[in-house]
């Protein structure tokens, strides 16, 4: 959770977003009539490593398969490291 690791994560979220053309317009409007704003890297990386599934669970105890699943919910919430 530094500092210098969100900023590169918001970075390559970005980049990521710009490629596959998925960036919102910022004065787009959602289904409520509100302005869609998005989560912050730390808001998003927070709710999924509070989730029932990762609460709790440390690296070291974890195996490679749960590594992967954690991965993929990363990307699946827009995450990517690269």
């Amino acid at each position: 959770m530094t500092k210098s690791t969100m900023t590169l994560l918001e970075s390559n979220r970005k980049t990521h977003q710009a490629l596959q053309q998925t960036k919102m317009d910022d004065n787009k409007m959602d289904d409520d009539g509100d302005k869609n704003n998005e989560k912050t890297i730390k808001e998003i990386l927070e709710e999924i490593l509070t989730s029932e599934t990762w609460a709790g669970r440390r690296a070291s105890k974890m195996d490679l398969d749960d590594f992967l699943q954690l991965l993929a919910e990363f990307n699946d919430a827009g995450i990517h490291f690269c």
